[in-house]
């Protein structure tokens, strides 16, 4: 409120009715969250209306306020470090205009889009508050930089309370998509993630998840990886895949646990913690469809992998990644429909994979190779390599439940959507005994395989 609005309220004889409350109209007026216009024909120096429009990014980035909204008109931008936050109550939205293509292309060795506040930064003091930056991106084209390096990333999150919804995020020398330890809380909506600009086996994911907790990767469409497709890993906790399509991967398709430096794993010692892998399509991989690594209590459920484990490893992979050597406790893998692409082992166990091997419940799964070729399981522990299901049972007591098909025929309705067709496998009511009973608006689910969302699993309000 300007100080003449509050000097005629204080003292009420010396202003009239009429005045107070234009001014107070007036200083309401100003407070209002307001959208900032950006277009390539206009100027920094503009105020950044439809009219007047101005012409980077990072002039709007350094304009707005809680509540504030910048829009792109169609064209090609330089990208910009996001260090303004909003509020709980007021997020910031960098959105295109009226679905507009506008494009963020990043340029020097950095990422196209960084999300960074002072207070999250590794060197900040010890018991320093990380800063949440309540912001959303929608609808935009994020690209990093050719001459990106190790940094090289088209999106990095330093900082909790991040969306990324309904965009198309490519290009990168590096990860597409990089979340730090102290990006909690951040979800990653409706994209497609794709194509980094590395090389077969480069340090290269689709989303790379480092120590984050709370994250949600889920409806969106990854795919022509290099490297991992979606991960989690360095103490990460409650991070969840679901509902993803993912195609085209080179190693891992989703994967909770790897290999992260003994020195930051700062808060316990497994990988992922409460991790979910769930209700994702996955096809055409070079390496596990779903593999969990050094995890405590990984639970992966309700995926459907086609054409997967072509290279190496098999179809699933549990394993021991870890520099300190931390095997995996409680990891249950259930309720998947696996279709090997190779001779590889649908399931492979590594040496040391499991700290407790009684924690391990693989069960309730249907199996079947596209070549019609028997399927086959390994556990190095145990002794078996490439056995069948009868001995495998025998030597693990795994899969008790689960059936392998000799074909795929009458699985899907159809190898491009990989939907499990009614009367098929997928719908075996033995099968569907997985303690989860259906959420309350959900149709009819299929009991193994991915299934599609319910509206209550949907994006859903801000957090």
């Amino acid at each position: 409120m300007s100080g003449l609005a509050w000097r005629c309220i204080r003292f009420a004889g010396g202003c009239s009715a009429a005045l107070v409350g234009a001014l107070v109209v007036a200083a309401t007026a100003f407070a209002q969250p307001r959208s900032f216009v950006v277009a390539p024909d206009g100027t920094d120096r503009a105020v950044g209306t439809l009219e007047a429009p101005l012409r980077t990014l990072d002039a709007a980035v350094q304009r707005v306020k809680p509540g504030d909204t910048i829009e792109l008109r169609a064209g090609t931008y330089d990208g910009a470090i996001i260090r303004t936050p909003g509020t709980e109550d007021a997020w910031i939205t960098l959105r295109a205009h009226a679905n507009e293509r506008a494009v963020i292309q990043g340029t020097g060795r950095g990422p196209a889009i960084y999300f960074y506040h002072r207070t999250c930064d590794e060197e900040a003091p010890k018991g320093t508050v990380c800063q949440p930056m309540y912001w959303e991106v929608r609808g935009l084209e994020v690209r990093g930089s050719a001459d990106g390096q190790e940094e090289g990333y088209a999106v990095k999150i330093d900082t909790p309370r991040v969306r990324l919804v309904d965009n198309d995020l490519c290009c990168s020398r590096a990860d597409v998509v990089k979340l730090v330890r102290t990006a909690d809380d951040v979800e990653i909506l409706h994209n497609r993630i794709h194509h980094p600009a590395a090389k077969i086996g480069d340090n290269a994911q689709g989303v790379d998840i480092v120590g984050a907790d709370r994250t949600r990767v889920a409806f969106n469409h990854v795919h022509d990886i290099p490297s991992i497709g979606l991960y989690a890993k360095g103490n990460s906790r409650n991070t969840v895949f679901e509902f993803n399509r993912v195609e085209r991967v080179w190693s891992n398709a989703i994967m909770l646990g790897q290999e992260t430096d003994d020195d930051r794993l700062v808060d316990g010692p497994y990988e992922t913690y409460d991790g979910e892998i769930r209700d994702n399509v996955v096809s055409e991989v070079g390496w596990a469809c779903l593999a969990t690594s050094s995890s405590l209590r990984a639970r992966i459920h309700h995926n459907t992998c086609w054409n997967t484990g072509q290279l190496t490893h098999g179809s699933v992979l549990v394993s021991n990644e870890s520099e300190i050597h931390q095997g995996g406790t409680d990891v249950s893998i259930t309720n998947n429909l696996i279709v090997g692409g190779s001779k590889l082992p649908f399931i492979r166990i590594t040496s040391d994979a499991m700290s407790d091997a009684r924690t391990l419940v693989i069960d309730r799964n249907v199996y079947a190779m596209r070549s019609g070729a028997p399927g086959l399981f390994s556990w190095e522990d145990k002794r078996v390599e490439k056995v069948g299901l009868e001995r495998w049972r025998e030597a693990t007591g795994l899969d008790r439940h689960s059936v392998v098909m000799p074909s795929v025929e009458g699985w899907f309705v159809d190898t491009a959507s990989l939907q499990p067709k009614a009367g098929g496998p997928g719908w075996d009511a033995k099968l569907g005994d997985d303690g989860q009973p259906l959420k309350a608006g959900c149709p009819p689910r299929a009991k193994v395989g991915a299934r599609a969302a319910c509206p209550v699993e949907g994006v859903g309000p801000r957090p």
